[in-house]
C-alpha cells in the first residue's frame, strides 16, 4: 500500500505507469493509480494549480479514448439569482439523448470514447443558478445536448462541482447576513 500517493507518483503519468507495472496485482495497481490521481487533482484544485498536467500525457494504452488538449472552460462565478440549492433533476438525460451522441466526436477535444457522454450545452447547474429554474422540457430535448468524451466530461464535472460549491457558499453567506 502506498503511504503518500502524491509524493510517490509526483503527478506524472510515466511514474504512475511505472508503479502500476511494478505492482503484482493489476487491480491493486489500478486502484493505487486512481487514488493517487484523485488525491493529486484535489490537491491541485485546493492550491489553485492547473491540472492540465494530469492529462498532458494522453491516454495511450490505458483507455479507448483519444485525448487532445481540451477547451472546457470553467464556469464563471457570479452571484446566483436564487437561494435554492441545486439538485440535479431525475432523468436529466434521456436514452434518446445518450443514443444521439454515440459515434460523434467530442465537442471540446475532437476525441472519442466508448460510450460518449450526452453533455447539456448549457450546464443544468449553471442554468439553475443563473435563472433560478431549469427548463425540464428543453433539458430532455435531443437538441439540448452535444457529445463529450469521458475525459472532457469528467473534467467539466469537476469544474461544475467547484462552481456549485461556490454558489452554495454565496447563498449560505447571504443567509447569514440576512439574519
Amino acid at each position: 500500500m502506498i503511504q503518500d500517493p502524491v509524493g510517490s507518483f509526483k503527478g506524472t503519468a510515466k511514474a504512475m505507469q511505472t508503479k502500476m507495472k511494478s505492482t503484482p496485482d493489476p487491480v491493486e495497481g489500478a486502484g493505487q493509480f486512481m487514488g493517487a490521481m484523485i488525491t493529486d487533482m484535489v490537491t491541485a484544485e485546493a492550491i489553485g494549480a492547473s491540472f492540465a498536467r494530469l492529462f498532458s500525457a494522453g491516454s495511450k494504452g490505458t483507455t479507448s479514448a483519444t485525448v487532445s488538449p481540451t477547451t472546457v472552460e470553467a464556469p464563471t462565478a457570479s452571484a446566483p439569482v436564487t437561494d435554492v440549492l441545486y439538485k440535479r433533476p431525475n432523468n436529466a438525460t434521456t436514452p434518446a439523448q445518450r443514443k444521439s451522441v454515440q459515434g460523434q466526436p467530442c465537442v471540446d477535444c475532437g476525441g472519442t470514447s466508448k460510450p460518449m457522454v450526452a453533455n447539456h450545452k448549457k450546464a443544468l447547474v449553471e442554468e439553475h443558478y443563473e435563472t433560478g429554474k431549469i427548463d425540464k422540457v428543453k433539458m430532455r430535448s435531443v437538441n439540448a445536448v452535444n457529445s463529450h468524451c469521458q475525459t472532457c466530461s469528467n473534467k467539466q464535472g469537476g469544474q461544475l462541482s467547484s462552481y456549485s460549491k461556490k454558489m452554495k457558499a454565496i447563498i449560505e453567506e447571504r443567509k447569514k447576513s440576512d439574519k
